[in-house]
């Protein structure tokens, strides 16, 4: 049975939005309030010069349901997130759904947030770069040090401190949003995968990291 939303993508137009990481990029699907997720196309593969060894690895994973990252997102999704707390399930998209496309292979589907002025949501990172108020700095840096915690405290399949996405509601307010949450580790050996204390130490060294670069970039104070 396909998803309830899968329909969408034969219906509307693929527009491409932001960047992208290293092997995905997203798609708003026309006015939906819907974005998708999949791993580059081939035509961008010279053009961002993407590595030889992520090509192979996309090769390999873009038709594969198991090894997808966009499909184990969706599993991840339904078999850990969903049973959290409200504290946590408010942070991530109330719909999320693994989709399939015949050129671009399995991807995730899921809300599209968008800014008061409508433009989509980006990097905390960038921004609290973009802010000028040191106090929305600070509310924007306290916000993820206190979500990174929530995580390491449930041991959560979550393992880039820097992809968490910051929404401004149209009252002016932050909210810190988990779009892009990659369960999968780049550990040669996965033992987080079976560890919950693993995970927990995992989530908090990168995180001291992370945080520290922030701090140090944007002139926050510890």
């Amino acid at each position: 049975v396909p998803p309830p939303h899968a329909h969408l993508l034969d219906e509307h137009p693929l527009e491409r939005v932001g960047w992208g990481g290293t092997r995905r990029v997203c798609y708003k699907i026309g006015d939906t309030g819907f974005c998708v997720k999949f791993y580059k196309p081939e035509e961008l593969y010279d053009r961002e010069w993407m590595k030889p060894s992520i090509r192979r690895d996309i090769l390999r994973r873009r038709f594969s349901r198991k090894c997808n990252s966009s499909s184990a997102e969706v599993e991840c999704y339904e078999r850990f997130w969903m049973r959290q707390s409200e504290e946590i399930r408010s942070k991530l998209p109330p719909v999320v759904e693994r989709v399939f496309h015949p050129k671009l292979g399995w991807g995730i589907l899921e809300t599209y947030y968008t800014n008061p002025d409508g433009t989509a949501i980006i990097p905390y990172e960038f921004e609290i770069k973009r802010q000028e108020s040191m106090e929305k700095r600070r509310e924007i840096y306290d916000q993820a040090k206190a979500l990174l915690e929530g995580l390491a405290k449930i041991a959560a399949p979550f393992y880039e401190p820097g992809n968490f996405h910051t929404l401004i509601r149209p009252d002016g307010g932050i909210e810190t949003k988990i779009i892009d949450f990659e369960p999968i580790s780049k550990m040669a050996i996965p033992l987080v995968k079976f560890w919950p204390w693993l995970r927990r130490l995992t989530i908090r060294r990168k995180a001291r990291h992370y945080l520290k670069h922030i701090r140090e970039t944007y002139g926050i104070a510890e």
